[in-house]
């Protein structure tokens, strides 16, 4: 018998923990995680001063929002930087952009906005193509997240170096400022431009008064079974503006599950016509 069979002690606690998990925040973890997974609960419990994975669950249960945060970031796979895709935002400067209606607000919405590269990296881009000015009087970016300290993270819009070599230089001088030890920080006004806010995607209805032109779910659908998916997909749906647009990850495949979406590319789709 390889060391890999063997029972251990939390395995009743551990596989309450994977069904809460995916009653909770729809995230699957396969079996071939379980050794990293296990090993970060370990560590987080370590961290949070809890005895063990049955405390973990426990306090999971409770919504404790420090529990959430270290299970999340323990069944996911938080890999993430600013222009990741780079073919995702030319999809949106030279396709999405143009169809936007005039003189009317533009509302976009990072749904696993993490620790806020994706939504910085589009405000940037969109100043780029329409301007500063024009972004302030009419354009709004929110980014939302499971995890409470990314939403936090992205808000202080602080980043390391190496965080923004994906951008080109005269990106990187015109929207960031040196900080300590290192590191920048994003422009004051392309981060006023930005909200970001604590959101599970599983929620229903979703917490949206106005509708968004344009909504972002790259990289986070293949966490989910194939029910969840199609119920995540149909609930952006609802949340988007008549026309509006989808984008997904480039591995992303979702027309095998009979959405409402309509097709535009391998990773745009938009909302019907009518």
């Amino acid at each position: 018998m390889s060391l890999e069979t063997l029972a251990r002690p939390d395995d009743e606690a551990y596989g309450r923990l994977l069904a809460e998990v995916e009653r909770r925040y729809g995230i699957l973890i396969p079996p071939e995680r379980d050794a990293a997974v296990r090993q970060s609960l370990d560590d987080s419990c370590s961290t949070l001063g809890l005895s063990d994975v049955a405390t973990m669950v426990e306090r999971l249960v409770v919504n404790d929002v420090h529990a959430v945060d270290h299970v999340i970031r323990a069944a996911t796979v938080n890999h993430t930087g600013f222009l990741r895709e780079p073919a995702a935002f030319e999809v949106i400067l030279d396709e999405v952009i143009p169809t936007l209606e005039p003189h009317r607000d533009v509302r976009i919405w990072s749904a696993a906005a993490s620790t806020g590269e994706e939504i910085y990296t589009l405000a940037m881009l969109a100043a780029e193509r329409v301007g500063m000015d024009e972004l302030d009087r009419r354009w709004h970016f929110l980014g939302t997240d499971i995890d409470s300290e990314a939403v936090g993270a992205a808000e202080a819009g602080v980043y390391t170096q190496e965080r923004l070599d994906a951008l080109p230089e005269r990106v990187r001088r015109a929207y960031f400022r040196p900080a300590t030890r290192g590191q920048y920080v994003i422009h004051d006004r392309i981060r006023a431009l930005c909200t970001f806010r604590r959101l599970n995607l599983l929620a229903r209805p979703l917490p949206f008064r106005h509708p968004f032109d344009v909504v972002l779910c790259r990289n986070v659908l293949y966490y989910f079974a194939e029910a969840r998916q199609r119920a995540v997909l149909e609930s952006l749906y609802r949340a988007t503006a008549n026309r509006g647009w989808l984008l997904v990850g480039a591995s992303d495949a979702i027309e095998h599950l009979g959405t409402s979406w309509i097709r535009r590319s391998p990773i745009a789709y938009r909302r019907s016509m009518l």
